[in-house]
């Protein structure tokens, strides 16, 4: 279990905007879980800095993570 990053802030109900490792450079369309291993979405787009890039991830249900909440990549 990898940490893929700390959620920032959410975009509408199904949007997740995370800041990510850059060392652990996750791939497009790849699933992120939740603490409990449950898959909770996908990332769809990587953008922003090449030291600090940002992912932002489809939630499947409703997002109901909370800032500051460690999110994990498979």
């Amino acid at each position: 279990m990898n940490v893929f990053g700390r959620a920032m802030s959410t975009i509408g109900e199904r949007m997740l905007i995370i800041p990510c490792n850059a060392a652990q450079h996750p791939q497009h369309y790849s699933e992120v879980t939740d603490r409990k291993m449950n898959t909770v979405g996908k990332i769809l787009h990587l953008f922003g800095n090449v030291k600090i890039p940002y992912a932002a991830v489809l939630y499947w249900g409703k997002c109901t993570v909370l800032p500051k909440k460690k999110i994990f990549s498979t």
